[in-house]
């Protein structure tokens, strides 16, 4: 590999922890009461919407590709 190149990765998110937390949620709920299940339900969505959303800070690479 040339020594001048690097990985480039997309910043940090918290959207991945938000889904899991609204997964667990949704089982949870199935096992206890519908509230809490469509509590998770409402917190998935909004996690996979912002996570698909989000900008991903990188600049356009040279030539268009």
């Amino acid at each position: 590999p040339d020594p001048d190149e690097h990985i480039h990765l997309p910043p940090p998110s918290y959207y991945p922890l938000l889904i899991g937390v609204g997964f667990t949620l949704m089982g949870v709920g199935a096992l206890s009461h519908l509230a809490v299940l469509a509590l998770g339900v409402v917190i998935v969505i909004y996690g996979i919407w912002g996570w698909a959303l989000e900008p991903t800070g990188a600049e356009p690479a040279a030539g268009g590709h």
